[in-house]
């Protein structure tokens, strides 16, 4: 005898809370968000950042697209990091064109749980840009913007904690010049 199929599982038994039209930040459905934890990770960021597309529905059309967007918007900011860090534009558009290209990244635009990947890089390196700023420029805004986008990029992904070791060594390299 051939064993029946098993049964799909559901969207929250994947791994996050299922999203549907009707679930906002502060809606009916949205506290799980904040108030959950799955898989042993509390990354509310990350699926805040799933909540437009879920207006599409099961089509994933919607999903790509703001996969492509965020990945423009990473590869823009590869290319603000590395001049603000080297203050050559060439590099820095080479670097953010091996980015955007590279197979590595690309993956994450495939894939609507990659999004973690996209919005965690994001606030990572417009955190350490604003960190070069504040060792060149000073500023306790500068300070505390770099310390609030290194907070909410944990909620994202918990590899942004490798923010502080980036830091130091951006200090270090500061201090050579």
């Amino acid at each position: 005898t051939v064993p029946a199929p098993a049964p799909s599982p559901s969207p929250s038994a994947i791994g996050g809370p299922a999203l549907s039209p009707a679930v906002t930040p502060f809606g009916d459905d949205g506290h799980e968000l904040f108030f959950e934890v799955r898989d042993h990770a509390y990354l509310p960021l990350y699926y805040l950042a799933l909540m437009p597309e879920a207006s599409f529905g099961k089509d994933p059309g919607g999903f790509h697209a703001a996969s492509l967007v965020w990945h423009a918007l990473c590869g823009l900011l590869v290319l603000c990091f590395v001049h603000a860090l080297t203050g050559r534009v060439f590099l820095a558009g080479a670097a953010a064109l091996l980015y955007v290209c590279h197979p590595i990244a690309v993956e994450s635009v495939a894939w609507a749980s990659g999004r973690k990947d996209q919005v965690s890089l994001a606030l990572l390196l417009a955190g350490l840009t604003v960190w070069t700023a504040w060792l060149r420029r000073g500023g306790r805004g500068r300070l505390a913007s770099a310390a609030a986008l290194l907070f909410l990029g944990c909620f994202a992904k918990g590899t942004v904690v490798v923010f502080p070791l980036l830091a130091g060594m951006i200090w270090l390299m500061e201090r050579r010049r």
